[in-house]
């Protein structure tokens, strides 16, 4: 039971117990297993962590008294239930044996309501953290990384939506390298939400982030018809609670919301200053998507974005836009003070993106966009239908590679259900990959990166990824809006379809010509994209919220 007894250290801690069952989406009395199957050194609070074998401790066990109770597990609901209403917490650890379904305890349930309803103090009893203690916030019970690093005097708690590790997607990459960039003058704590799937990479986490907290969203979505239907999802109670309780134990100097669609985590900041990172300008995407595909679903959708979006703009001591542009609009819209509103904006690790080459016997053209994100599809839907038709009419001999993200396939059925074809009806010269943990070869055998997006909000980091590559890259202006690049120099704006097939081929056919445009993307990646440079725009904004002179905080 060694890797057990740890957490007794704690004088918070009653009792922990070696998972041996998880529930799913099971809805309980109260949560007497994790959500899920945990990791090997993976612990949550649950408030009753039945299992085989229950480590206690014993001066606790003492102050509660054993229940008198025909029936063990109802005798150990009573005690978890009393001890909780102390505020003491259980847990349960992973491990790499198997763990089956939560069984029933139907007769031992009844019993333990039936002790509580008829006794008039019992009833009064509750627990003190319930929301935080129902199996679904997990941790790293080691975390080496994270106490080798020195302490830095500036404290951050970063709240994201999804995983910043691994590199999924384009909200993963600035995440993770703008803080690995912050990380030698910055303490990071994570809360993050894990995605059905998901495995959580606590080394690599700890690395960057000294607390790390992955919580699973065990409720459906909220039927509130009043928010937008991305906000709905994570409208979660042990969410809400795990922010504040991390900014009341951690004590952040800041807190830091990703996303819009978690910008009501706000109300949960127990007084601590908070800066909403717009990735995008969301009021202004679904804007756009109203007037590409009009109609009551989508005009509706928009005013939901309009109205959450403008409140929450109002109630932040800080708002980062990813561009000048957003920036301003982000002011418009309701960003109380122009002073505390920056622009820092997305990278790229010129270090790991290099350029390369690799030989082929045939062209090959390279798109990487996410399919979770309904621009990077419509790009897709685009790309099929109107532009490769054309390239193929000059050059039939070219693949078309796509790198659509993990569960690519159903993300394409639920954002675009009436998309023509499925991924795998397409031509044969169409290669739909899914998450790709290394690009770098993909960009090698590419000859051209296209990014032929007809909306889009806040800047694209694919675009700056092909650029550090040096890659010739042909781009909507929608594509590479905010980053301020130079036509037919730094990259090929092209809007309409034809052209936009014209240049691909243009390309495709004149090798001088595509590495003089990679030279040129390479070299304003190096000027003007390093994460270095960006990370001290943050640093320097940290500062500013906190009122303090850097050269203090470093």
């Amino acid at each position: 039971m060694d890797d057990l007894a740890p957490l007794l250290d704690d004088p918070r801690t009653f009792a922990v117990s070696r998972q041996s069952h998880f529930r799913a989406w099971k809805s309980v009395l109260f949560a007497t297993a994790p959500f899920r199957k945990l990791q090997a050194g993976e612990a949550t609070r649950v408030l009753a962590p039945f299992s085989g074998t229950i480590l206690v401790s014993r001066q606790k066990l003492a102050a509660l008294g054993v229940p008198d109770s025909r029936l063990a597990a109802t005798a150990w609901l009573l005690l978890f239930w009393k001890a909780a209403a102390a505020g003491w917490r259980s847990y349960s650890i992973g491990h790499d044996g198997p763990a089956g379904a939560e069984p029933e305890f139907p007769v031992q349930e009844t019993a333990f309501i039936f002790r509580v309803l008829r006794n008039r103090i019992w009833r009064t009893l509750g627990p003190q953290e319930p929301e935080l203690a129902r199996g679904n916030i997990g941790f790293s019970l080691g975390s080496p990384a994270a106490r080798r690093r020195r302490p830095q005097p500036l404290r951050v708690l970063v709240v994201s939506p999804f995983l910043p590790y691994p590199l999924t997607h384009g909200g993963a990459v600035r995440i993770f390298n703008l803080c690995r960039a912050l990380s030698g003058r910055v303490d990071f704590g994570l809360v993050a939400v894990r995605e059905p799937g998901d495995a959580v990479d606590y080394g690599e986490l700890h690395g960057i982030f000294r607390d790390v907290r992955i919580v699973d969203l065990d409720e459906p979505a909220s039927e509130d018809l009043r928010l937008p239907q991305q906000v709905r999802r994570y409208e979660s109670r042990s969410l809400r609670a795990l922010v504040a309780d991390r900014c009341r134990d951690w004590k952040p100097d800041l807190l830091q919301i990703e996303y819009t669609h978690l910008a009501s985590l706000r109300e949960n900041s127990n007084g601590v200053p908070a800066i909403l990172v717009e990735h995008d300008l969301t009021l202004d995407l679904y804007g756009q998507l109203a007037r590409r595909e009009p109609g009551e679903p989508a005009q509706t959708e928009y005013q939901r974005w309009l109205a959450f979006e403008q409140r929450w703009l109002q109630t932040y001591e800080g708002v980062w836009a990813v561009s000048e542009e957003e920036r301003d609009a982000a002011v418009r819209h309701g960003s109380r003070r122009g002073d505390r509103t920056f622009t820092i904006p997305n990278g790229v690790d010129t270090v790991r993106f290099q350029p390369c080459d690799a030989a082929l016997s045939q062209p090959e053209i390279l798109y990487v966009g996410s399919f979770r994100h309904v621009p990077n599809l419509i790009g897709f839907d685009r790309l099929c239908q109107e532009i490769m038709p054309r390239v193929w009419a000059a050059c039939p001999a070219a693949v078309l590679r796509v790198v659509a993200g993990p569960n690519h396939e159903q993300f394409r059925r639920m954002l675009r259900p009436n998309a023509a074809l499925a991924c795998h009806e397409l031509d044969h010269r169409i290669q739909v990959l899914g998450f790709v943990e290394d690009l770098r070869p993909l960009y090698a055998r590419a000859a051209v990166a296209v990014v032929p997006l007809a909306v889009s909000s806040g800047t694209n980091i694919k675009v700056l990824e092909a650029m550090a590559c040096g890659k010739a890259v042909v781009s909507t202006p929608a594509g590479c809006a905010g980053l301020g690049l130079r036509d037919s120099y730094d990259v090929f704006i092209r809007e309409d379809g034809r052209e936009f097939a014209q240049t691909v081929c243009r390309l495709l056919s004149d090798r001088a010509l595509r590495q003089q445009a990679g030279s040129h993307a390479r070299r304003t990646a190096e000027e003007r994209f390093g994460w270095g440079a960006i990370a001290q725009r943050a640093f320097q904004s940290y500062c500013t919220m906190l009122g303090r002179e850097e050269r203090q905080a470093v």
